[in-house]
């Protein structure tokens, strides 16, 4: 095998009790995302993603050249793999704890001006 085929091969990585059953959730509603197994590390795919944003911006004739654009190729990929879409890797699940309740209280929390981002596959198809 060569170096190249050896790193792209993608190591399964435990998940969670509580991300399996969110996960089994969402596949028994038909509501989990589908996913396809690339095989490609987190780099590759941002390697990947770098590339071909830097394809996007060029063909619009942005000039990456400039400072203010040299980098965007970069922040774009970043954003795709570590922020947007970061959610749809289980192995990142959110970690779930249950403390005690020592003060007795009986009512549930609230919390408010939480920032949701979510992402719609429908502008990624072709209409």
């Amino acid at each position: 095998m060569t170096s190249l085929a050896a790193s792209s091969i993608t190591r399964k990585t435990a998940i969670s009790a509580e991300a399996a059953a969110v996960k089994n959730a969402l596949v028994l509603k038909g509501l989990e995302t589908p996913m396809l197994e690339t095989g490609l590390t987190r780099d590759e795919k941002y390697l990947r993603i770098k590339a071909a944003m830097r394809d996007v911006v060029t063909t619009l004739g942005l000039d990456l050249s400039d400072d203010s654009l040299t980098e965007t190729p970069h922040r774009i990929a970043k954003m795709y793999i570590d922020e947007i879409f970061s959610g749809l890797d289980y192995s990142h699940f959110p970690k779930i704890s249950v403390i005690e309740n020592k003060m007795g209280v009986e009512e549930m929390v609230k919390i408010t001006d939480i920032n949701l981002t979510e992402y719609l596959r429908a502008p990624l198809c072709d209409h």
